[in-house]
């Protein structure tokens, strides 16, 4: 009886279940080495916790006459009083409230300020220096230019070589100008005579004060506000104790060599630490500090350090270098510049971001920014003479889609 031939059926493809890139940008593994939740790139796409969002766009928010735009600086008032402040190289102009600006509020020649606020009981003030042009404040209403002749008067330092301020337990640090002495004024001043404290017994490699900064740690006996130093060479000094002219409880905890910071903007605290922007990465004080030699995976950047290494070498002499945090979105946000546009003087780059929950990376491009401020929890940027509103409807500032990239 005649039966029906067998055969084997084999089915062409197969289904599979791939799951959603939410541990980030891998710029460190092997392929063969990363869990199928990495990704090998991941370009406009922002890890969460359960899934992978196209981030969003950004939108026009203030136009300065001329450009460039190289500092924003919020002033935030306890009383719930805001200012904001964009600063290209005629001066600093109020631009509060958005639109178009022309009027300068301060005049000045450079416009990389830093800055700090700082309550007193003589009120709530907004203090800024960039090495160049004479430091002010801003008390709510009025710039006020300081030198030694100014009232209130600053002494002790010359004005224009204000390269940096910080403010630790209730005072202003202040660095000056290609020096390896900071100098810092009296307890809720906003001027009178500054006292010099020198550094360069303890600093080995020389080289000059970049930045100074505020570090509480819990040591075991509950918080404890360190001050931090660091150096152009990579050096950090930490000191404990109420202030340099108390010489009973002022301290050298110990001088370690992290890595050479990149600019001025190479500080931010984060939680209950303090990060340091350096050319081998971005570190937590807690974890760099806790042997001589500094373990390079103790980095939060440490999943992202091929990629990161490779930008700062090739771009860490630009300024645009910036971290800057945003809790209501659980990100850090690190802008690259990675090239300067000379013809158009505007500096294009990218921004590395850190999801702050999960520690995954992603990189974001189509925002070049120049500088970047939190400000009432949402983040600006600037670009040329425009400042922009990051994070806001579903294109870039030219009217482009925003085109997004991963690799699996």
């Amino acid at each position: 009886m005649r039966q029906v031939a067998s055969s084997s059926f084999r089915p062409a493809s197969f289904g599979a279940s791939l799951p959603a890139p939410v541990g980030g940008w891998n710029a460190r593994d092997p392929i063969a080495s990363m869990p199928p939740t990495d990704a090998i790139f991941l370009d406009n796409f922002f890890p969460r916790p359960g899934d992978v969002i196209l981030r969003k766009g950004s939108s026009w928010y203030a136009t300065l006459p001329i450009g460039r735009i190289r500092s924003l600086l919020p002033y935030n008032k306890a009383d719930g009083t805001t200012k904001f402040f964009a600063a290209d190289d005629s001066g600093l102009y109020d631009v509060t409230n958005g639109g178009t600006v022309s009027t300068v509020a301060s005049s000045a020649t450079n416009g990389a300020w830093e800055s700090v606020n700082i309550s007193t009981a003589g009120g709530h003030f907004l203090w800024c220096c960039n090495g160049v042009d004479k430091s002010r404040y801003f008390n709510g209403t009025a710039w006020t230019v300081l030198d030694g002749a100014s009232s209130p008067a600053l002494t002790g330092i010359t004005s224009e070589n204000i390269t940096h301020v910080s403010l630790h337990k209730s005072r202003l640090y202040l660095v000056g100008k290609n020096s390896l002495s900071f100098w810092y004024l009296p307890v809720n001043s906003v001027a009178g005579a500054a006292a010099e404290f020198p550094l360069g017994a303890i600093f080995r490699h020389g080289g000059y004060l970049v930045a100074t900064g505020s570090w509480t740690l819990d040591g075991g006996n509950g918080p404890e506000d360190y001050f931090v130093v660091v150096t152009s060479e990579g050096e950090v000094a930490i000191y404990s104790g109420i202030a340099p002219a108390n010489a009973a409880t002022w301290a050298l905890q110990g001088v370690y060599m992290i890595g050479r910071p990149i600019g001025r903007r190479c500080l931010i605290n984060f939680g209950g630490d303090l990060l340091l922007l350096t050319v081998r990465g971005l570190f937590p004080l807690s974890k760099a500090l806790q042997s001589a030699t500094v373990d390079i995976r103790s980095a939060v950047s440490d999943k992202i350090l091929n990629a990161w290494t490779e930008y700062a070498d090739a771009y860490k002499g630009l300024f645009g270098w910036q971290p800057i945090l945003c809790p209501e979105l659980s990100s850090l946000w690190v802008n690259v510049p990675i090239r300067y546009d000379a013809a158009n003087g505007v500096i294009n780059g990218y921004q590395f971001v850190l999801n702050t929950q999960t520690g995954s990376w992603c990189r974001f491009v189509g925002m070049s920014a120049e500088c970047w401020a939190y400000r009432e929890g949402r983040l600006y940027f600037a670009r040329h003479n425009k400042v922009y509103l990051a994070w806001e409807g579903g294109s870039d500032v030219d009217g482009t889609p925003i085109q997004a990239a991963v690799k699996t």
